[in-house]
């Protein structure tokens, strides 16, 4: 009787692995290691040992990782991520076998903060969902992976969550409102990381798809990303003249973007950017102008009950 060998590797990393060979074979990246000019800069790895790990029968060692690293022309602690993202998968809730409720849950724990286990959830959403190429299980796959997307996002996982939001966009197969959210999700992203000329270009693309769509609450978050974006392309900006440029270019997406919030009658939009707005006046040097938008997004927020943002309207009109 065949003996089933146990997987104790990372199924995450051995995914990763096989999309970077790209159609090479096994034998080729093994022979690779083996020449120059990587054969003077690190340890050869045997077919066999990339087989396992590819197959995620056995965990690499330091070594084996440094090695495939060089390889592919990424950072080890790229590899690493994806090997300690692993445990995620072993906390995935195998008692549960609907989709959609899973899919609630998610949104559940995405809301109170509890993202590692959106993030277990929505791992197992995605193996429950059929692939049988229906319009129905490739939406409900794509909005799973937005959620998935947004637990990472939340967890710190900032690399892997702007990954997962790039194939989206790129998945034609996802609807175009899906496809959106994505954009604007992975913006925010971009942002954080500091990469605001890419985050810039994708919003751009975002708000072009949001527009064909007429869907006034996406373009308004657009316009309010943007927003964001321009003013914080002016603090780099040396020259007065293009960080003046840069200030009006925000307004501007401000003002466009409280237009459509009220169209949308969409209460934490406008209060978002009502803050927002006060920040960039802020920087502007329109204290008076500034302290108004303070005024109103923090009365509103309060009214409504947006605690997070009445916490940060305090603290960015504190500054």
């Amino acid at each position: 009787m065949a003996v089933r060998r146990r997987l104790t590797g990372s199924k995450l990393l051995g995914e990763e692995l096989r999309r970077l060979r790209a159609g090479r074979s096994l034998e080729e990246i093994a022979r690779l290691s083996r020449t120059p000019p990587h054969a003077d800069r690190v340890e050869p790895i045997a077919y066999s040992t990339l087989s396992m790990i590819e197959r995620g029968v056995t965990m690499p060692s330091a070594q084996s990782l440094l090695t495939l690293a060089v390889l592919y022309h990424m950072p080890v602690q790229r590899l690493l991520d994806l090997v300690a993202l692993e445990r995620y998968h072993a906390r995935k809730p195998s008692a549960e076998r609907d989709p959609a409720l899973l899919e609630r849950q998610v949104h559940e724990d995405l809301r109170s903060g509890r993202y590692s286990q959106a993030y277990s959830r929505s791992l197992r959403c995605l193996d429950l969902i059929p692939d049988d190429g229906s319009e129905q299980s490739r939406s409900q796959a794509a909005g799973t992976r937005l959620l998935a997307g947004l637990a990472l996002w939340k967890m710190g996982w900032l690399a892997q969550a702007s990954t997962g939001f790039r194939e989206l966009v790129d998945d034609l197969a996802a609807r175009p409102e899906q496809r959106a959210w994505a954009y604007l999700n992975l913006v925010e992203v971009e942002r954080q990381q500091g990469r605001l000329a890419s985050a810039r270009a994708y919003a751009r693309d975002g708000l072009e798809l949001a527009e064909s769509l007429a869907d006034e609450r996406l373009i308004g978050s657009f316009h309010g990303t943007l927003a964001n974006l321009e003013r914080d392309l002016a603090e780099r900006e040396q020259e007065s003249a293009a960080r003046g440029k840069r200030i009006s270019a925000a307004l501007e997406h401000h003002e466009r973007c409280r237009e459509l919030a009220t169209l949308a009658r969409d209460e934490f939009l406008l209060v978002h950017d009502l803050l927002n707005e006060g920040v960039t006046r802020a920087l502007a040097g329109q204290a008076a102008e500034a302290g108004e938008r303070f005024a109103e997004g923090l009365r509103r927020a309060d009214e409504a009950g947006f605690g997070r943002l009445v916490a940060f309207g305090r603290l960015e009109r504190g500054k």
